[in-house]
């Protein structure tokens, strides 16, 4: 029989495992590419910003007009390196920014 203290490690090494997985993110809508980080505004970085507040599930989408064009604010899960300065560390659900694929 495995003692409490055994069980207890082996479910912290699992969390710990499972805390390394890559995220799968759905795949991007149709007709919609990634910002470019050369088309990202203060406009835009303020969109974001508001549309963390209402993240929800990964995959949730959240549609504006920023700048007179139309910008899709995508819920995914993005990654920060645990010993880096970027917060927060780990998986976590962040924000990503779409355009049009024509734009």
């Amino acid at each position: 029989m495995i003692g409490a203290a055994a069980v207890l490690a082996l479910v912290a090494l699992g969390v710990a495992a499972a805390a390394r997985r890559p995220r799968v993110n759905p795949p991007l809508p149709t007709g919609w590419r990634r910002m470019r980080q050369s088309e990202v505004t203060p406009g835009c970085t303020a969109f974001a910003k508001e549309a963390l507040k209402h993240a929800g599930a990964v995959g949730n989408q959240q549609a504006g007009d920023v700048d007179g064009r139309k910008i899709l604010a995508v819920t995914e899960w993005h990654y920060h390196d645990p010993e880096g300065p970027i917060r927060p560390h780990g998986w976590h659900h962040g924000i990503s920014l779409l355009v049009p694929a024509e734009a």
